[in-house]
């Protein structure tokens, strides 16, 4: 194997022209240099384009582009956007406001020089507020088993983390559709089509993620329930999985999570949404559907419905 192999990696941004220069700077510390980075700019109307632009006169490895149209408007279709423009032989995506380590790229990288038939090599990472303290960590350990380890809780299929062989990413895109739970829809198809995918983990924290403050899901940010729907459809694909597949665990952990999508959803409003989706869902008996009408009608008149869902699972 080539042992100064380029990485590409691919930022998708909206509207950080606040944050971004501090991402590029943790990109510009890297201590493997053989790097691209291919930002991809969702349509912001701040100055993004105008600090980006200082990056690229520094330092020509940077590459700007704008979200075509052929593409959906959100962070899929630039992570899209920005493979199809790759040049590097290994793909990191990472996003526009987290932080890398100045080692991030190189102990990734060395796993892939150890054994060239590695396919993709994953590292644990933390979080920081808005005032810099350092939160959990995630991907803590590593079982050897991805799925399993999804299942269990003990990963999480964040993309900051991965750094795949961009062969093996032929015929897998992100999901331009959904609003959120993408990561996770699109890491889960790779991973569970492909049993003999060989994956190696890196037990240092190699980047920290921004946690800001008013992303949670709530009816100020989501009042037609995208982002709540997005992540039931989501959820409901790794539920018939792990069904079709008699996972234990895995269907424990994903019915948990479909009451607690319907639950989202009453909080939000989404009235009509909860009760098509509950009447739809091969999950559900008859009694559970009628519980979730009943919970619905009750969160309507005496709100409080929404938190009794979680009790019919």
């Amino acid at each position: 194997m080539n042992k100064s192999a380029l990485v590409s990696i691919i930022v998708p941004t909206y509207n950080r022209a606040h944050l971004i220069g501090q991402t590029l700077d943790s990109i510009l510390d890297q201590t493997y240099q053989n790097w691209e980075c291919i930002i991809v700019d969702d349509g912001s109307t701040d100055n993004t384009q105008e600090v980006v632009e200082a990056f690229i006169t520094r330092d020509s490895r940077f590459h700007y582009f704008k979200r075509p149209e052929t593409y959906k408007p959100g962070g899929n279709g630039a992570r899209n956007y920005g493979s199809k423009l790759s040049k590097g032989e290994y793909i990191n995506w990472f996003d526009s406001d987290d932080i890398m380590l100045e080692d991030f790229i190189k102990l990734k990288i060395q796993p892939f020089y150890d054994n060239d038939h590695l396919d993709v090599v994953f590292s644990a990472y933390n979080y920081f507020d808005t005032k810099g303290v350092q939160k959990r960590i995630s991907n803590s350990c590593f079982s050897g088993n991805i799925i399993d380890d999804l299942a269990f809780g003990k990963v999480t299929y964040a993309p900051q983390s991965y750094m795949l062989r961009k062969k093996i990413l032929i015929g897998y895109e992100f999901d331009e559709n959904l609003k959120k739970a993408q990561d996770l829809d699109f890491f889960f198809k790779i991973f569970s089509t492909n049993p003999a995918i060989k994956i190696s983990y890196v037990p240092e924290i190699l980047h920290s993620i921004r946690k800001q403050h008013g992303e949670a899901i709530s009816s100020t940010n989501d009042k037609e329930g995208l982002r709540i729907l997005s992540k039931h459809i989501v959820n409901n694909r790794l539920f018939k999985y792990f069904s079709h597949s008699n996972h234990i665990q895995g269907i424990k952990r994903y019915k948990k999570e479909i009451f607690e999508d319907y639950k989202k959803m009453v909080d939000n409003k989404n009235y009509s949404m909860a009760l098509k989706y509950s009447i739809r869902s091969k999950m559900l008996n008859s009694r559970q559907k009628l519980l979730v009408l009943f919970f619905v009608l009750s969160q309507l008149v005496i709100g409080k419905g929404a938190n009794r869902i979680k009790k019919i699972v």
